[in-house]
């Protein structure tokens, strides 16, 4: 069920949107599921069950990526067990794959063939990959400054590119300008709550492979990431799949950290920054559309955010 967080609304539209025609509250899928069985092998259709309903699905191998225990990383940082999610091994060596094939599934499935998404990154790669497959045009906006690689990944899969603005903000903007002006499927993560569906899938993955872990760490951007993974482990829950959930720990660059600063102020908002200087780009969001919400995951969870330099993350990157 499509629902507005903000006033209950549910919502039966031609196509999955963020906004509340109402109340202008944000839209969310609701699970009515009081219990479920999964089937197969570890991939991302095997939880198509809690997944919202597509007719045709689309994919290029996405999903059941290995859970690879770090021991030299766990004596560094003193843990016991270390354990790192690769979702390099997904079909564009990306997590968004999980959306992108979602995404992508019910765009198919409603007829399109042009999509047009705004991206800086990860998912504009995995949108035209799933898009090529099924010879949908796929149209992205991104910001100035994309990342070189990733944007080569959108050339090859065929992708017509349309630079706006310098920020994902104006990206944005400017994508749900053309799905009114030339009636395409919208497919931007921050106005498609298909992708945070797409995204839960980590969590059931993460505790069929090792159960439920103490913590889980995630990079924010929108905020939709560690959002997505919280649902996850509160649906399980529901589910009684398990029988308590994890804590979440929110990262951010130290240049573009709205989430990460309201948390250590104890705002329910994103705090407004002026300008974002990192070049993290994939997860430079000044303003998050899921901010609120990861928020609420920190807070729910009992768990916290922070920040690091880029001078940190390189450092890392090479260690």
């Amino acid at each position: 069920v499509l629902e507005c967080l903000n006033c209950g609304e549910e919502t039966i539209s031609e196509n999955p949107d963020i906004e509340c025609k109402k109340c202008g509250g944000l839209l969310e899928y609701r699970l009515t599921l009081n219990k479920v069985k999964f089937n197969g092998s570890m991939t991302f259709w095997k939880y198509k069950p809690v997944l919202p309903k597509v007719a045709q699905a689309v994919s290029l191998g996405e999903g059941g990526t290995p859970l690879q225990k770090a021991d030299r990383l766990a004596e560094t940082l003193h843990f016991k067990n270390l354990f790192l999610k690769d979702e390099t091994r997904n079909p564009t060596n990306s997590f968004k794959d999980r959306s992108a094939a979602l995404v992508i599934s019910d765009a198919k499935s409603r007829g399109y063939d042009s999509i047009v998404c705004a991206s800086n990154g990860n998912h504009g790669a995995s949108i035209s990959a799933y898009a090529a497959k099924e010879d949908i045009q796929c149209n992205l906006v991104v910001p100035k400054g994309v990342d070189m690689g990733k944007l080569a990944q959108m050339l090859m899969y065929d992708a017509k590119i349309v630079q706006t603005g310098d920020s994902i903000e104006e990206a944005i903007a400017r994508a749900r300008e053309l799905e009114a002006e030339m009636d395409w499927y919208q497919a931007t993560t921050e106005l498609n709550p298909l992708s945070v569906e797409g995204l839960k899938t980590i969590s059931y993955e993460l505790v069929e492979q090792n159960g439920v872990p103490d913590y889980v760490i995630s990079a924010m951007g929108s905020g939709a990431t560690l959002h997505a993974i919280w649902k996850g482990f509160k649906e399980m829950e529901q589910l009684g799949i398990i029988d308590h959930t994890p804590r979440m720990i929110g990262v951010q660059a130290e240049g573009c950290s709205p989430i990460t600063q309201a948390y250590e102020k104890g705002g329910k908002e994103p705090v407004k920054i002026k300008k974002s200087e990192t070049e993290a780009s994939a997860i430079r969001v000044a303003e998050p559309l899921y901010g609120k919400l990861a928020l609420e995951s920190l807070k729910e969870s009992d768990g916290f955010a922070v920040s690091v330099s880029d001078e940190e993350m390189i450092e890392a990157g090479m260690s």
